[in-house]
Order: C-alpha cells, then structure tokens, then sequence
C-alpha cells in the first residue's frame, strides 16, 4: 500500500515509502505526486483516496497469515471488498 501525510501547505500528500533503487526514481515534490510505481498489469488499481485506517480484509488477512508462500492462495481482491 502507500502511504499519505497531510502537509499543511499542500493537504494530503501520497507517496511511496518502498525507496529507489536503479529502476525507481520515486521523489518527494510536493504538490507533484511522483510513486514509485504505477498500475501496470490487468486488474491492478491505483485508487486516489486516502484512507485513515487499513481495511479490516487487510488486516484480518496480515494477522492470519505467516508463511508467505502459503498465503498466496489467500490474498485478498478487489472483488471480495465491500467498501
């Protein structure tokens, strides 16, 4: 997920805490939003709002899970979330 922070001059900020690297040139320009990554594949979303707390199928998926290969199966979709 990203993150946000309210920055009193511009509002809400989003940004990309994953870093850089040679591929990635993610930079903190307020009030140009500049991610590390953009939606690419098939079914990959960017949704623009921010939301203050995680959602509960996030959580409830984090807390359930601790093998990452095992987990696969079970990560939750777009499909599944009632927002």
């Amino acid at each position: 997920g990203l993150n946000a922070v309210y920055l009193e001059n511009h509002g809400w900020y989003r940004l990309d805490a994953r870093g850089n690297n040679d591929n990635v040139n993610a930079q903190f320009i307020p009030p140009d939003e500049c991610l590390a990554f953009k939606p690419e594949l098939e079914g990959e979303f960017d949704f623009p709002e921010i939301w203050p707390e995680p959602l509960n199928i996030v959580t409830s998926f984090l807390s359930g899970h601790t093998d990452v290969e095992k987990s696969i199966p079970f990560l939750p979709d777009i499909d599944v979330i009632k927002l």
